[in-house]
């Protein structure tokens, strides 16, 4: 893997260096923490210092670009980088357990996926029942929420209507 610097520019308000390289390679793209780990030999920082922001593969080559900020100390880090990117840049950090909002975390999947291997087949039955019944009431209360939300789209069109229409109208409405 070699690195080309393109621009190394030190921002003194962010107490940090703002670098730009082009990095050559061979079969798949380096992972974050490889490239972290060639920029901060190639630049003679520390490695905990060092945050990838970006690594763009280039189409067809094996080459990439890099953006990384590479920080004077902990505490700057700390202060002005997002918990994003630290987390993206820290090695041995695990993604967040959980997935997308309200997903419950793998242990839990299993265990309930064990709970249902060992549930009767007629409570299987019962419970397929209760998740259809479930997505019914919720299909109709979705329903109920469009139709009303309709009723008031269209009472709020019948109102600008009457806004726009000039007061002689509305006088000739009302006798």
């Amino acid at each position: 893997m070699n690195i080309k610097v393109l621009s190394d520019e030190k921002n003194v308000f962010f107490r940090r260096r703002e670098v730009s390289a082009e990095l050559g390679y061979e079969g798949v793209t380096p992972s974050r923490m490889n490239v972290k780990r060639a920029l901060a030999d190639k630049l003679g920082a520390k490695e905990e210092l060092v945050i990838v922001k970006r690594l763009k593969p280039g189409f067809g080559n094996a080459s990439a670009l890099v953006q990384a900020n590479i920080y004077d100390d902990e505490k700057s880090l700390d202060e002005l980088e997002t918990k994003y990117f630290v987390r993206k840049n820290t090695p041995g950090q695990k993604k967040k357990e959980t997935g997308a909002e309200g997903e419950a975390k793998p242990e839990e999947k299993q265990e309930k996926k064990e709970e249902k291997q060992r549930q009767k087949p007629e409570e299987q039955e019962k419970s397929g029942q209760d998740e259809q019944e479930d997505k019914k009431e919720s299909k109709q209360e979705e329903d109920k929420k469009g139709q009303e939300d309709k009723r008031e789209d269209k009472q709020e069109e019948k109102e600008k209507n009457e806004k726009q229409e000039p007061e002689d109208k509305r006088e000739k409405k009302k006798e």
